[in-house]
């Protein structure tokens, strides 16, 4: 693919998307400089410690690597727990992206932000379009949309790409939880009126490298094609892993949680269709490759 831009500085290298983003830069020959908050070991000269709640650690950043782009994977991804740490959630979502914002801006750099499907309370019934407006039920949801809004407002060079329901094979995530409690023998009771679409992080990172390289500034949604429940999506990875096992079928009544989820968070890709471009393959097929995936990194 044509690089428009080259340079490219990826915030939260360290985490299950950013690792997978990283791969997927290098394999795109971009020139690629890993951001993290703490430097793993045995790390190599494309990483830079980089706090994106520290406006100080953002300047010294850009500063000495020069990117051209920087994509935002820092994040506060306990939903739940933030219910009991607004103010940390709001600090590395709602503020720290606004710090890099105001940062690109005054040096031309152009940023890509990752947001979310819970930016929505799900109340409207069909699957959305970046057009319609966010309400955000809880804390995590609300320190998303907050940094929504800072970095449209401190910069006009970006692309907000909500997502929903990720997981990979670089950290936690829903199928792995399924299939460790399979195979250990636990109890299952999945909830069934949350719908939403299931993402690998390998075709989130495809998509935002086709975005960010063919597509006008603005908001997009990437994220799985087509829509389930978390007791379908649960069903279909223990089906695909070949793995026989009961999963109880519950409501969200019967399974409370701190923090409210939108009943329905169905993410439309018409904006990258708009763009010109292809949306992301149904979740089912990124499902089948992220069992593969899996089954390789096992044996």
């Amino acid at each position: 693919m044509r690089n428009r831009y080259h340079r490219v500085l990826v915030t939260g290298a360290a985490g299950m998307f950013g690792l997978e983003l990283c791969i997927a830069l290098e394999a795109n020959g971009n020139d690629l400089i890993r951001g993290v908050h703490t430097m793993p070991r045995n790390a190599g000269s494309t990483y830079i410690t980089l706090d994106i709640t520290d406006p100080n650690s953002i300047s010294q950043a850009l500063d000495s690597c020069h990117p051209d782009l920087v994509i935002n994977c820092a994040a506060y991804t306990m939903v739940d727990m933030a219910e009991s740490e607004p103010e940390l959630a709001m600090l590395i979502n709602g503020i720290g992206p606004g710090f890099l914002a105001e940062a690109c801006q005054r040096r031309k750099i152009a940023l890509a932000s990752i947001s979310t499907d819970y930016v929505f309370d799900g109340d409207k019934g069909s699957g959305y379009v970046v057009t319609d407006t966010p309400n955000a039920l809880g804390a995590y949801a609300a320190s998303k949309l907050a940094g929504e809004v800072s970095v449209r407002q401190y910069t006009e060079f970006f692309w907000i790409i909500r997502t929903s329901w990720l997981y990979g094979i670089h950290g936690r995530c829903f199928p792995q939880i399924i299939l460790n409690a399979a195979m250990e023998g636990r109890q299952l009771r999945v909830v069934a009126d949350q719908i939403g679409c299931p993402t690998y992080t390998i075709d989130l990172a495809d998509a935002i490298i086709r975005i960010v390289q063919t597509a006008p500034f603005g908001i997009y949604h990437a994220a799985g094609a087509g829509s389930t429940s978390w007791y379908n999506f649960a069903r279909k990875t223990l089906e695909l892993a070949g793995i026989d096992y009961p999963v109880a079928r519950i409501t969200t009544i019967e399974w409370p949680t701190p923090a409210r989820r939108p009943p329905n968070s169905t993410l439309l890709s018409q904006a990258m269709q708009k763009a010109g471009l292809a949306p992301i393959r149904p979740w089912e097929e990124g499902l089948a490759d992220y069992i593969k995936e899996l089954r390789a990194t096992r044996t």
